[in-house]
C-alpha cells in the first residue's frame, strides 16, 4: 500500500516539474524580448543624441560666425563716426 501511494505522486511531481520548466522558459523568453527592446531603444537614443550633438556643433559655429560679423560691423561703424 505504501509503495502504491508513492507511485501516485510521481505523475503529479512530473507534471509540476514540466509545467514549472515551461513557465521558466516562457519567463526567460520574455526577459530576452525586453532586453532586445532595451537595446533597440538604446541605439535609438544614441543615434538621436549624436544628431543633436551635430546640430549643436553647427549652431555653435554659426553663432561664432555671427559674433564675428557683429564685431566687424561694430568696428566699421566706429570708424565711420
Amino acid at each position: 500500500m505504501l509503495s502504491k501511494e508513492k507511485h501516485t505522486y510521481i505523475p503529479q511531481t512530473w507534471n509540476f516539474l514540466r509545467d514549472s520548466a515551461a513557465h521558466v522558459g516562457d519567463v526567460a523568453q520574455e526577459i530576452l524580448s525586453v532586453q532586445n527592446h532595451i537595446e533597440i531603444m538604446k541605439a535609438d537614443v544614441e543615434q538621436g543624441s549624436d544628431a543633436w550633438k551635430l546640430i549643436q556643433t553647427q549652431l555653435n559655429a554659426e553663432n561664432q560666425d555671427l559674433k564675428t560679423k557683429i564685431a566687424f560691423l561694430l568696428a566699421k561703424q566706429q570708424e565711420n563716426e
